[in-house]
């Protein structure tokens, strides 16, 4: 589907040509914008309710300085139609899509009051295990959902999992860098050449190398989280990009770490 077919709907009045946030009470496709939930290096994330209605969604909107780029415009389509293609319930929904009056992209989203686990780890430290094991669980299943679809997430990081401490408890977010693995789809070849895209504390050795991705990909950058979770740290730590690099490529991973059986607790997270 083109971008006038996918986006071709809700529009906003106003929008303008800096990243600028959007102000509170800004209308956008019949949506009241409550406040700046979370600003990334590609859009913004707010909170925003139904005109007369009570109940939140959640509004992800492209910065209006990228939109003019067609790759950044591809990429947030995609998105979109990555998380359509695969509707799981630890996965965040897709509501609607539209465009700005400035033809800035944006998408709605269910709301999920909560933090992420890279919120929870920083007040809490680490997890006890059975604690770890009820958020793991849901985690391995949205992936295994993706991964059944052809979809490599290629970010699966504490800051990209949201704990709500409710029904529905734990879900997958921010496909923005997901990958299409599946041959038959026209949208496979959508990755930058010789480009490391993904975050260098969690990315596999084939990320790194800028060599081709699959599920597997996915799979250490979970072992990656397993350890932060238990620990309250990552498997290999430096401050310096190149370091890093190396120590996920030629260091052995860590087979040992620390746990306390003790710290398992209530899993209503927040």
């Amino acid at each position: 589907m083109g971008r006038s077919g996918l986006l071709g709907g809700s529009v906003v009045s106003g929008g303008g040509d800096h990243d600028v946030p959007l102000a509170v009470g800004t209308s956008v496709g019949g949506y009241v914008i409550d406040r700046l939930v979370a600003r990334g290096g590609c859009g913004s994330v707010y909170r925003a309710h139904p005109a007369g209605r009570a109940e939140p969604v959640a509004i992800k909107v492209l910065h209006p300085t990228l939109a003019p780029l067609p790759k950044m415009i591809e990429r947030f389509v995609r998105e979109v139609e990555l998380l359509r293609r695969i509707r799981h319930p630890n996965i965040v929904e897709i509501k609607e899509v539209g465009a700005l009056a400035c033809g800035t992209p944006f998408f709605v989203m269910e709301y999920l009051p909560g933090v992420t686990l890279d919120v929870l780890l920083s007040m809490r430290g680490r997890l006890g295990p059975e604690e770890a094991l009820e958020i793991l669980e849901p985690v391995c299943a949205a992936l295994g959902a993706a991964h059944a679809a052809g979809i490599v997430h290629r970010d699966v990081k504490a800051s990209n999992v949201m704990a709500t401490g409710g029904l529905g408890g734990v879900k997958l977010l921010d496909f923005g860098i997901a990958k299409l693995v599946d041959p038959g789809t026209s949208s496979a070849g959508l990755t930058s050449v010789n480009r490391q895209i993904g975050t260098l504390t969690i990315m596999a050795p084939e990320q790194l190398l800028c060599a081709p991705v699959d599920a597997r990909t996915d799979v250490y950058a979970l072992g990656a989280l397993v350890y932060r979770l238990l620990t309250g740290r990552l498997p290999f730590e430096s401050s310096f990009p190149g370091e890093l690099v190396r120590k996920h490529l030629e260091e052995p991973r860590r087979a040992r770490a620390s746990v306390s059986p003790s710290r398992a607790r209530s899993t209503r997270w927040c």
